[in-house]
């Protein structure tokens, strides 16, 4: 029979009484990537939003609310896990493709934090829906326009996280200038994507270069919170400090605000 093994040690008794298969996670190695990465954002105005998709244990999500962690969501039901793991949804942001009305109505009703804006047509439905609500908008419908590319980010193996989500960068700044107009919408941000499990810096480079016109124009025009860049990059996290005042940066599961 194999061995079972936990922090370096034989761990037969939890085989024993719960059975197999056992998934059995390491907490101390779950706050120590939280805290290293907290620590990196030191000095900053920061929120790391743990995307709940990744593991939805509700055991995880509490150790990691209780370390002052806010939640990535991608459903109304994931949503409804992370706060019954005690998440306070002021502190989630509600990414992800095809959200329901549903989904959308529940999350202005719990105050989440933001929603990423997927399409001009998820734009106009969440200020539909907020509106329908009677909703303010600093209140509800605050939104970070995810943005794609029409040149493809060289990666390896290649992305092209263009024909997935977004809205084009070409079209961003008119959607910015629209969505600035809209009665229960709250601009927060800008978030680019390229792909995940990045694992150099080159990319970022050459989409923060794309992004950042967008971004400054953004600032001047419209918000005061400017920047989201999500990325995962493999085990590393890179953050890129330059002129910017307010930004909001979302590196995988890392969202500094």
């Amino acid at each position: 029979m194999a061995a079972f093994f936990a922090k370096n040690s034989m761990s037969p008794s939890r085989r024993e009484r719960f059975g197999t298969p056992l998934y059995l996670y390491s907490a101390d190695t779950i706050l120590d990537h939280y805290r290293r990465l907290d620590e990196a954002l030191a000095g900053i105005d920061h929120l790391i939003c743990y995307a709940v998709k990744a593991n939805s244990n509700r055991a995880i999500l509490h150790l990691l609310r209780d370390a002052g962690a806010g939640f990535d969501i991608v459903s109304g039901g994931e949503l409804f896990r992370a706060q019954k793991a005690g998440a306070n949804p002021a502190k989630c942001t509600f990414a992800g493709v095809g959200k329901s009305h549903e989904e959308i109505a529940y999350a202005l009703d719990q105050g989440v934090y933001s929603f990423n804006i997927e399409s001009e047509a998820e734009l106009n439905y969440i200020n539909e829906i907020a509106s329908a609500k009677n909703q303010q908008a600093a209140d509800c419908a605050a939104g970070e326009s995810r943005c794609r590319s029409a040149d493809a980010i060289n990666t390896s193996p290649p992305v092209k996280s263009e024909n997935k989500f977004g809205i084009a960068l070409e079209r961003a700044a008119n959607v910015y200038e629209r969505a600035s107009k809209l009665p229960a919408v709250t601009i927060r941000g800008v978030q680019m994507h390229i792909g995940s499990q990045i694992t150099e810096a080159g990319p970022f480079m050459a989409a923060i270069g794309k992004t950042a016109p967008l971004v400054f124009g953004v600032e001047k025009q419209i918000c005061d919170r400017v920047l989201q860049h999500r990325r995962r990059f493999g085990d590393c996290l890179r953050i890129i400090d330059r002129q910017w005042q307010r930004r909001l940066v979302d590196i995988g599961s890392g969202r500094i605000r």
